[in-house]
């Protein structure tokens, strides 16, 4: 007999969020898409203690140069943290919105790497510091968003 009860429950919670669109009466409901300004990814990083100048250096020395050689107008920026929990926030805008996601590798990574290893000496010598850079974080989280065109 619980189990009846549990189910019941259960059916009726799944319908709840159908309830909104049934109360808007006999109007047909439209679909709309997100008007944006476009879309980013936001990744904020937890670096492991004492590493903060290294990672400081990386950032300028090989990835902003590699960033600035492939797209000067590339729109990504960061933040470095004073207080709260992460160290970092930066910010890479989706040129193509969602659909930048969807590769594998683009072709913006790939010419990226490629400056990457022209600034560092070598492909070896660039993978390399991207290992010491995921060597120096010790977590990190990212988020999808969009900048409204007009306010929510």
């Amino acid at each position: 007999m619980m189990k009846a009860y549990v189910l019941a429950a259960a059916c009726a919670a799944l319908c709840v969020p159908a309830l909104p669109i049934a109360a808007q009466g006999q109007q047909a409901v439209q679909p709309e898409r997100i008007d944006s300004h476009g879309w980013a990814m936001v990744e904020y990083i937890k670096l492991k203690p004492g590493t903060g100048q290294r990672a400081e250096e990386i950032i300028r020395d090989y990835f902003l140069k590699a960033d600035n050689m492939v797209d000067a107008s590339s729109g990504i920026h960061g933040l470095h943290m004073m207080t709260g929990e992460w160290d970092m926030i930066y910010v890479f805008p989706l040129k193509e919105g969602v659909s930048d996601l969807t590769w594998r590798r683009s072709p913006e990574q790939i010419a990226w790497m490629g400056k990457m290893a022209e600034i560092a000496g070598g492909m070896d010598k660039a993978a390399a510091i991207l290992e010491e850079w995921d060597g120096l974080v010790a977590h990190r989280e990212r988020a999808l968003g969009y900048m409204p065109a007009s306010p929510d």
